[in-house]
């Protein structure tokens, strides 16, 4: 599993491969299984810093920080 942040849109990654195998008296079957998902996530007002995943029992946590200063916007005098 991968989990990455850039510039503010979260990218999860998950491959799982398995294989499996039989073997009877006059033969060998083998099977191999791959597969793969990604999603990606668009998080604007997450910083990067400080962020933290945690992985237990099949639960993925994540912890995500907001940035500080959210108030981008510019104030226009009106004349």
């Amino acid at each position: 599993m991968q989990v990455t942040i850039d510039d503010g849109r979260l990218n999860l990654s998950v491959k799982h491969e398995s294989v499996s195998e039989e073997e009877g008296s006059k033969y060998i079957h083998r099977e191999r299984r791959m597969s793969q998902m990604s999603r990606s996530i668009l998080l604007k007002d997450v910083s990067e810093e400080g962020a933290q995943a945690k992985l237990e029992d099949g639960v993925l946590t994540l912890i995500l920080p907001k940035k500080e200063n959210l108030d981008t916007s510019k104030r226009i005098m009106i004349e």
